[in-house]
């Protein structure tokens, strides 16, 4: 295939089972097939960007990964690891048809949706766009060394997904 040197996700219906028992777990990378233009066109590259997403279940308990990570750290940040605290989390979203009833939103926060950045809770996001969500919580601070930073995502709402399209820490 045309994708050999970056993890492309698999599709939203072949979702792995989830570990919970696991708390060391990334949130999983999926796309949805419905939405990658099929054709026999030979090797005509039709799409080059799709709009996949990382998946949070509730069955999957808590999922982290460090944002920046190490390859784009080596790719974006060119040395300069300073950060100014500010974290932007978007979510998938929802086309015309709307959301089914397992999108789980910033508005569920914190009752059904839990997000730890380094260990502390966010208590709130600043609506950007309405898919987009600056992160509100005391101190977040520069990051690690790296300007990197341990976020943390929970759904706790029985049968909801979280699908984020992105994270952006500046």
């Amino acid at each position: 295939g045309m994708h050999t040197s970056f993890d492309v996700g698999m599709p939203r219906m072949s979702a792995p089972q989830a570990l919970p028992d696991r708390e060391d777990t990334e949130p999983i990378l999926m796309f949805d097939e419905s939405a990658r233009q099929q054709c026999e066109c030979g090797d005509a590259l039709l799409e080059i960007d799709h709009k996949d997403f990382f998946m949070v279940r509730t069955e999957d308990n808590w999922m982290s990964r460090t944002y920046p990570n190490n390859a784009e750290l080596e790719a974006f940040s060119k040395n300069n690891y300073t950060r100014e605290g500010i974290i932007v989390v978007c979510l998938r979203h929802c086309m015309w048809s709307g959301c089914n009833e397992s999108y789980v939103s910033f508005d569920e926060l914190p009752s059904n949706l839990t997000i730890e950045i380094d260990g502390a809770p966010v208590t709130d996001t600043v609506d950007l766009s309405g898919n987009c969500g600056m992160i509100q919580q005391d101190n977040i601070g520069p990051g690690n060394e790296f300007g990197q930073y341990d976020i943390r995502f929970r759904v706790n709402r029985p049968g909801g997904t979280l699908f984020i399209s992105s994270v952006i820490v500046f």
